[in-house]
């Protein structure tokens, strides 16, 4: 019997993880930052990249997140689409000139009747962001010296602008109601943290829950930093950096690599409310 993670079986996966490094090094490389791919030592867990500046070494430990729930949401996307496509070729078949299907799939595995991302879920979004990365972590990967963690999240569609994401709380532009941001408070949420979710109407509850776990850089002091890689609605990619405020000298050291950097003191957030995006 085979193994499959993620809809793949396992050789698979380790092909799309190496692959997603291989695009990254070539991203990093192309901003001219000097970068190394750490060779893998047996028995020993070792970052993926190293680098240099200013005469000090750094490491970049990347993580790549699949669908949530494993092969059964990957196998519950890929019916949705086979759904659709036969609901098309059916359409056809019956004489309609133009056909019409709707496919909806959720990487986080949510949806609420057809509308992703929408309503009440945005503190399950964070915490299973917060929980798969845990997973993932392996606190040697971190002990050579400065690390940060990268993670790519390419298989993930996320909700909202990925700038917007990078603020504790932003305005939607539909009901005009407050949100949480998932990257920001994957990074520094606390337990018991109100999640503000978009409304669905006026008079709805604006306040979906509260965060039962705690962010990535609250529970772990060896990151150096968090970054999100992400798309925007072009399939432009962009990194986002998060850290903490005594570490502060990572602007300098990601600035050629990330599109925008924040603290858990929100520093930069006006920045991204300012321009209204």
């Amino acid at each position: 019997m085979q193994n499959y993670t993620v809809g793949h079986n396992i050789f698979l996966k380790q092909a799309l993880d190496d692959y997603n490094e291989a695009v990254t090094y070539l991203f990093i490389k192309n901003k001219n930052i000097l970068i190394e791919r750490i060779t893998e030592i047996q028995g020993k867990n070792t970052p993926d990249f190293r680098f240099k500046l200013n005469n000090e070494t750094f490491y970049i430990e990347m993580k790549t997140l699949g669908f949530a729930n494993g092969e059964l949401n990957y196998y519950d996307a890929i019916n949705e689409g086979l759904n659709a496509q036969v609901s098309l070729v059916e359409q056809i078949k019956a004489g309609r000139e133009i056909a019409v299907a709707e496919a909806v799939t959720s990487s986080f595995n949510i949806s609420n009747k057809g509308n992703l991302y929408n309503n009440l879920i945005q503190t399950k979004i964070i915490e299973i962001l917060i929980t798969k990365i845990n997973n993932n972590l392996n606190k040697e990967q971190f002990s050579l010296g400065k690390t940060i963690l990268f993670i790519d999240l390419s298989l993930m569609l996320m909700p909202y602008d990925w700038r917007l994401n990078s603020v504790p709380i932003f305005q939607e532009k539909l009901g005009k109601s407050l949100v949480s941001g998932v990257f920001w408070h994957s990074a520094f949420g606390k337990v018991g943290e109100r999640i503000f979710s978009a409304i669905e109407f006026e008079g709805a509850r604006n306040i979906e829950g509260e965060l039962s776990v705690e962010g990535i850089l609250n529970n772990h002091s060896w990151i150096q930093a968090l970054c999100f890689q992400t798309y925007n609605i072009s399939r432009q990619r962009k990194v986002v950096c998060l850290y903490r405020e005594k570490d502060k000298e990572m602007i300098d050291i990601l600035h050629p690599l990330c599109d925008f950097f924040n603290d858990e003191l929100n520093t930069n957030g006006y920045e991204v409310l300012q321009a209204g995006f």
